[in-house]
């Protein structure tokens, strides 16, 4: 994911590599700049689902 900032001059964040949840959290994400900045712990929770197949086919 990309940081929006990077090519602002004065922003904070401007040199900050941005991975997918922190991306989310600032650019699609209601919460302003000191929003942020009050942030100390976060809390994750994740539903992992798989899908697969397998074939059982014998081998002739």
């Amino acid at each position: 994911m990309g940081n929006e900032f990077k090519g602002s001059k004065n922003h904070p964040f401007k040199d900050l590599h941005f991975g997918y949840l922190m991306h989310c959290l600032v650019f699609h994400s209601q919460l302003d700049f000191d929003d942020f900045m009050h942030i100390d712990d976060v809390w994750l929770e994740l539903e992992v689902r798989l899908q697969f197949f397998t074939d059982k086919t014998p081998f002739k």
